[in-house]
């Protein structure tokens, strides 16, 4: 999938990376929807809520949460810290989790690691994007019960914020008052487009007919 989107991007996406820049791939090709070994994090609390409040939820009677990583404690246990790894193919821990996913080969390495990307992207940048790379079919929690046999340490990954039922509107309603909605985190035309149809200061006011 990464080398037919690879292929195909060029004549619909101006800022392409570099042919053989795999990682900026990888980042473009999962901010803009397709399957990929990357999982997507974010620096902000802000935007983070927005992606835990979708408005076309249809029950907001459930409770949301916001998960609080912790990348640099996560880089140490896996003996890649400290700091987040810079997301490029010359870092020998990414490449070896990266190029398989090109290559077609079958290789699994049991290790998540924390990435932060290169900012090629506008999306990249208003949404202050960070990853976590995986290199095995295990979700998040699944390797961490697996990776850390001690339940103290365990528990700095398993932090969340909780968003209480039958709230998630309003929240959004706020983050929109805050400048943080689909016009700024989605920046092309078709996100400003839903943006502004959607304001009510641009809807007409009901007229009686004469």
């Amino acid at each position: 999938m990464l080398n037919d989107f690879r292929n195909r991007a060029p004549v619909r996406h101006s800022g392409c990376p570099d042919e053989q820049d795999l990682c900026s791939w990888m980042s473009l090709a999962q901010h803009y929807g397709l399957p990929t070994r990357l999982l997507d994090w974010t620096l902000s609390p802000l935007v983070a809520a927005y992606f835990a409040t979708d408005p076309d939820e249809k029950d907001d009677a459930i409770f949301g949460s916001i998960r609080v990583l912790n990348p640099i404690r996560l880089n140490e246990l896996v003996k890649e810290g400290p700091g987040l790894l810079c997301f490029t193919t010359g870092n020998q821990a990414v490449s070896e989790l990266v190029t398989p996913a090109f290559d077609d080969a079958v290789a699994e390495v049991r290790k998540i690691v924390a990435v932060l990307p290169a900012e090629h992207d506008l999306r990249l940048f208003v949404q202050q994007s960070v990853f976590t790379l995986h290199g095995c079919a295990l979700d998040l929690d699944d390797w961490l019960t697996e990776s850390i046999p001690d339940e103290r340490e365990l528990s700095h990954f398993r932090l969340f914020a909780v968003i209480p039922p039958g709230t998630k509107r309003a929240l959004r309603a706020d983050l929109d008052r805050l400048g943080i909605n689909e016009a700024t985190l989605f920046p092309d035309l078709s996100n400003l487009a839903r943006y502004v149809a959607r304001d009510p200061r641009n809807r007409k006011k009901s007229v009686p007919p004469h």
